[in-house]
């Protein structure tokens, strides 16, 4: 991992080894912490211009976060009224939200594996950047999914750290439906809308912990339209140093929040996911200048 303290932060990691029927979790204590993950993209690379990584989607008119950025400091330079209207101050959360979603409500009907007590230590022992986003990938089950990753981001909420938890699931939206959001505007409607994030982030029984629902509909087909990202990503960097996606991870809405952070720690649960299309997708990470660290393997 990239960071300037990060010898002094010597920790094991899972990562993904071996073929078929045969993979194991193997701890690997890497002399150089850049070494983690092998073959994945330099963390200390700079970010470049997101390129399209699948035919059927469009991912060129997604802006960088420092377009983002820039945009925010434009409106600063206009007065304070002006960007207050844009992007709301770190701490608020949406009104709209009368009471807060229990946490209970993701509770997954199936223990969750052995390691992943294990995993939530390794993450909170990496040095932390600015914001890191923890994608979910490679899961069969969508239900899995979603009870993982909000036990995850439920986890770390709890231990100190400011979390974002979007449902990235445009096709079954299991976090939604199980906290009762389905009704709620979420992503699709940032997508398709330029719907303020303020009108979709809710509030849950933990305060560190912010959800964003999968929203409502289906995707328009503009949804590489260039302003509609800004509000969403400055928010990111504003309020949250983690952010957890919960499936969708391969679509181009959520390559984008990837890149607005500074390191992508795919998250992979050892026999439920096929190798080959897990080691994929990474690559299709890497492709669209997404900075990932490694691939963390939990079971």
């Amino acid at each position: 991992m990239a960071d300037g303290n990060a010898n002094t932060h010597s920790k094991e990691q899972g990562l993904l080894v071996g073929n078929g029927e045969n993979r194991s979790m193997q701890s690997v204590r890497p002399e150089n912490p850049r070494a983690v993950g092998g073959p994945l993209s330099d963390p200390a690379q700079p970010k470049a211009t997101v390129t399209a990584v699948d035919a059927g989607v469009s991912t060129s008119g997604l802006r960088t976060l420092r377009d983002a950025l820039a945009s925010h400091q434009a409106l600063e330079a206009q007065g304070p009224t002006v960007a207050a209207a844009t992007i709301a101050s770190p701490g608020t959360v949406s009104a709209a939200v009368d009471h807060p979603i229990d946490t209970q409500r993701w509770a997954g009907q199936k223990p969750l594996a052995t390691g992943f007590s294990q995993l939530v230590e390794e993450l909170l022992a990496l040095p932390t950047p600015p914001v890191s986003c923890l994608c979910l990938v490679g899961f069969v089950d969508p239900g899995l999914v979603a009870a993982t990753a909000a036990t995850l981001a439920l986890n770390l909420a709890q231990r100190d750290r400011n979390v974002l938890l979007i449902d990235g699931d445009l096709t079954f939206g299991a976090l939604s439906r199980r906290a009762g959001q389905t009704g709620r505007s979420g992503m699709i409607e940032i997508l398709n809308e330029s719907a303020l994030w303020r009108r979709a982030m809710c509030r849950t029984s933990c305060v560190a912990l912010t959800f964003l629902p999968v929203g409502r509909g289906v995707l328009s087909c503009a949804v590489d339209e260039v302003g509609r990202w800004d509000s969403l990503l400055q928010n990111v960097r504003l309020r949250f140093d983690t952010v957890v996606v919960s499936g969708g991870i391969w679509d181009a809405h959520s390559i984008a929040v990837c890149r607005a952070c500074d390191r992508t720690l795919p998250v992979v649960e050892l026999g439920t996911t096929p190798c080959a299309p897990t080691e994929r997708g990474v690559a299709e990470l890497k492709a669209a200048a997404v900075t990932t660290a490694g691939c963390i393997v939990f079971g």
